[in-house]
């Protein structure tokens, strides 16, 4: 089993980072592949809604979602950070993940987590924001024993935010626990529903 997590913070080595961490650590531990995309700091467009994705099974923009898209198709789960500034995930990772969960014909069914790192406060409405994509596309929705957030502005702040730390790694949990559920279920020849 595999996670694609996508670490969308502003420099490498970021809060988000040590979110991403935290979770991969656990992930190993439960028998989970990790693999790990950087795009902070990279310039992602916006959807166009031109609908040739569709058609191409892949993006017609040039940026870093179509590489993004082959090393999804061989994930089983997904993990997007993103730091939140002003009560909102980064407009770069909402733009990228709009682009992701309409042009990935493979992402239908399989589970999503979003994490938010934060200063202080505004992580739970960026959570809100960045779920609703999964939702949309009948994602299930990856919790852990609270909000999937970490506070602290800088790396070694959110490394002291230890309820933060084990929420991030009851995260890990859960999402190993659905994914080894999910194969379970396929094992004994339960599928996904088919949708309307």
């Amino acid at each position: 089993m595999r996670v694609l997590m996508i670490d969308a913070g502003p420099v490498p080595g970021s809060s988000t980072s040590v979110a991403l961490d935290e979770i991969r650590r656990q992930l190993q531990r439960e028998d989970v592949e990790c693999d790990l995309v950087y795009t902070g700091g990279q310039q992602i467009q916006s959807c166009l809604f031109c609908g040739r994705c569709k058609d191409l099974g892949r993006c017609v923009l040039d940026d870093c979602l179509n590489p993004i898209l082959e090393r999804a198709a061989r994930a089983d789960g997904y993990i997007f950070a993103s730091q939140s500034h002003y009560g909102v995930a980064s407009g770069s990772l909402a733009s990228l993940i709009h682009r992701f969960v309409t042009a990935d014909r493979t992402c239908v069914g399989k589970p999503a987590a979003a994490v938010v790192t934060c200063r202080r406060s505004g992580a739970t409405s960026a959570l809100s924001e960045l779920n609703s994509f999964f939702a949309m596309k009948s994602m299930p929705i990856v919790t852990s024993s609270y909000w999937n957030l970490l506070v602290g502005s800088t790396p070694e702040l959110a490394r002291q935010d230890l309820e933060g730390l084990r929420t991030m790694r009851n995260l890990a949990r859960n999402m190993a626990w659905l994914l080894k559920s999910l194969d379970a279920g396929r094992q004994q020849g339960i599928s996904a529903p088919a949708l309307e």
